[in-house]
């Protein structure tokens, strides 16, 4: 981000960086943000999954339980 930025100020008080610099190195960071998200979006499936069958088997044994409580005698 800080190169782009360097790369616009450049650009604006006359350097000699070209416009598709600029151009190329915004689509890079904008390929790198999606590497992150997708990466980011996969722990939080796992993270969701692993949670979604903590929730399970505590739900199974709390039904266990509540059975075992509801028998007449």
């Amino acid at each position: 981000m800080l190169y782009v930025a360097y790369q616009v100020l450049n650009a604006i008080l006359g350097g000699t960086w070209a416009t598709e610099n600029i151009i190329i190195a915004g689509v890079g960071i904008v390929m790198a943000g999606f590497f992150v998200i997708v990466g980011f979006l996969i722990n939080q499936a796992k993270a969701i999954g692993r949670l979604e069958i903590g929730l399970k088997h505590c739900f199974e044994r709390v039904k266990t339980f509540e059975d075992r409580n509801n028998v007449k005698l």
